[in-house]
């Protein structure tokens, strides 16, 4: 298998797409660490029954993570969710759409098949990143500004020179604990 300095940087978890937010910066780390198992078995053309249960765990490591994601965005009422959960939803019917048209294809191109999927491989990991940045960092930005509220009450953060909130939040935990 290969080495994780082998990987394309899509593939390897860095401190740059952490959210703050324990729960979900784990279920990332491992997302990363699934797709970058199915990047190098499609590379390597390993097993292939190996090949369909990293993807399987793929799918299902997604799903779950995805339930976790937007159950903490409805309990503390995050105004982007329906927009998150489309998002969300795109993927989840692209990963089925995946999975349906794999287990459909001949024994025969199998192989080929799978390789044709490190592309979808790709894909999956560049979505994962740009979602990170782009959509779940600014929730993760949201739950520690209402976090900070509840703390101070609302009135003492509005209410703040400019420049303190950002001091507050500094003096805080960096990160948030979200069970």
């Amino acid at each position: 298998m290969a080495d994780h300095e082998e990987l394309p940087s899509n593939y390897i978890w860095t401190d740059n797409y952490l959210v703050n937010i324990h729960r979900i910066d784990d279920q990332h780390k491992a997302l990363f660490a699934t797709a970058g198992k199915l990047y190098t078995l499609l590379l390597e053309h390993e097993d292939l029954t190996e090949i369909d249960t990293i993807f399987s765990s793929l799918v299902r490591q997604t799903l779950v993570h995805f339930q976790a994601e937007e159950a903490l965005m409805q309990t503390h009422g995050y105004p982007e969710y329906p927009h998150h959960k489309e998002l969300h939803d795109i993927l989840i019917q692209q990963l089925k759409d995946i999975r349906s048209s794999q287990q459909t294809i001949q024994s025969s191109n199998y192989l080929q098949s799978w390789v044709e999927r490190l592309e979808v491989a790709d894909y999956l990991s560049a979505w994962l990143v740009n979602h990170i940045i782009d959509a779940d960092k600014k929730f993760g930005t949201f739950l520690q500004d209402s976090r900070l509220k509840e703390s101070f009450g609302i009135n003492e953060v509005k209410s703040m020179a400019p420049g303190m909130e950002s001091k507050v939040k500094a003096m805080g935990s960096d990160s948030i604990d979200a069970n």
